[in-house]
């Protein structure tokens, strides 16, 4: 399910913000080189399988356009695997959702967004008394060369997994509110 929610705050205007829950805005291709690591927590929570993605570009910041997306799979095990496994840049990727130079947007991200994502999810996880059990993967991005940032790709995922762990039947309301917290 496709969402195109129109977002304005104050003082961070924003240009565009689309949220897909149990697809994505195209299909995921399998990078050969998998970044993974695993977290080893005493308690855990148990939330359902997902599919989640969002895509966004700030109005006032050009270097903050940003395409995650992440699938989880609950597990009956006492981790919680992340994966990045999204390719380096490989495709142009055209989408409504503006960047700074529409000729420099791709699919795929660069290694460095890839080592800032797993840092975001590891530091993210490392705050929290419990934590979901079983499988992370990261498995969609885009970037545009001009007009994304290690910034962007931090919020991004701490975006996904606020949504993550939101656990109930997500409204638009709760998506905007999350995406506003974490600007």
């Amino acid at each position: 399910m496709k969402q195109h929610l129109d977002l304005i705050d104050e003082v961070r205007p924003i240009k565009d913000f689309i949220f897909w829950e149990n697809e994505y805005p195209f299909n995921p291709v399998v990078s050969n080189q998998i970044i993974s690591t695993m977290i080893e927590k005493k308690q855990f929570i148990d939330i359902e399988d997902r599919k989640i993605c969002i895509e966004y570009s700030l109005l006032k910041h050009l270097s903050n356009y940003s395409l995650l997306g992440l699938s989880y799979n609950n597990m009956n095990v006492d981790y919680l695997r992340i994966n990045i496994n999204i390719p380096n840049c490989y495709d142009k990727y055209e989408t409504e959702v503006k960047c700074l130079n529409e000729n420099e947007k791709r699919k795929g991200l660069l290694s460095i967004y890839q080592e800032t994502i797993l840092n975001k999810a590891i530091a993210y996880f490392d705050t929290l008394e419990s934590i979901p059990r079983g499988e992370l993967i990261f498995e969609i991005g885009a970037c545009c060369n001009y007009g994304s940032s290690i910034k962007s790709f931090q919020q991004a995922t701490t975006i996904l997994l606020d949504i993550l762990l939101f656990n109930q039947n997500i409204r638009e309301d709760d998506i905007k509110k999350i995406f506003l917290k974490n600007l």
